[in-house]
């Protein structure tokens, strides 16, 4: 067995609930047929959100009744792209995040019809937090799968999460700072993802990097 097994074994708090996440998912999706099903299971955390956000906004009751019916939607639309993203070989790619500019931009729009400024931050702190959420357990799928498929050794494996860790906090940077400048946004991407794939490959043998063209010519999205 390839040394990756054994860190997957020896790392299950790292990489195996992550798994879990997505066998739960897809149990419950597919089989009830509505994305609803997986909110009982509460993987983004959304129960503790309203807590902390009525805390640090100082929420009223009216508030708070007002707000929840929106961050339920917001998880569900959160819950709804990671099951686009995540099945039997997960995707990290450019219309991961393509998707994720989609969302804020509707989000921001809703929040700005008829919500006090109270009231819109806090949403707006609630999508950002399901979001970055999301996106956390998506990359940690993805690179998982990388691992798999390419049988990364420990250290491998190691430099690819960080790599693709890197990835994740820096788009997020950049779609703070350009929400509203799309074609700069786009540029800082693909930039960033460059970048990624450069380090990716540079810890990559010339055997794997044969099997990583190999999923590229077969169509497997890669980001790599």
């Amino acid at each position: 067995m390839y040394s990756y097994c054994n860190k997957r074994r020896d790392a299950a708090r790292k990489t195996g609930k992550y798994c879990t996440y997505a066998i739960l998912f897809a149990a419950l999706l597919f089989s009830c047929a509505s994305v609803a099903g997986a909110q009982g299971h509460d993987i983004l955390g959304v129960r503790g959100l309203m807590p902390r956000l009525k805390k640090t906004y100082k929420l009223t009751s009216a508030d708070v009744a007002s707000l929840t019916p929106l961050v339920r939607q917001e998880n569900v639309e959160m819950l709804t792209l990671y099951l686009r993203f995540s099945k039997d070989q997960p995707e990290y790619s450019e219309r991961v995040w393509i998707q994720i500019i989609e969302l804020r931009l509707r989000s921001e729009k809703q929040s700005a019809t008829g919500l006090s400024g109270r009231r819109r931050s806090a949403l707006l702190t609630a999508s950002r937090m399901l979001e970055r959420r999301m996106l956390t357990i998506l990359v940690e799928d993805y690179v998982e799968f990388l691992a798999e498929y390419l049988e990364l050794e420990d250290w491998q494996f190691d430099e690819v999460t960080n790599a693709f860790d890197w990835d994740r906090k820096q788009k997020l940077t950049v779609m703070n700072k350009h929400s509203g400048d799309l074609p700069a946004l786009h540029r800082e991407l693909a930039a960033i993802t460059a970048h990624t794939e450069w380090n990716t490959r540079q810890v990559l043998t010339s055997e794997q990097l044969k099997e990583l063209r190999l999923m590229l010519e077969k169509g497997i999205p890669v980001t790599a």
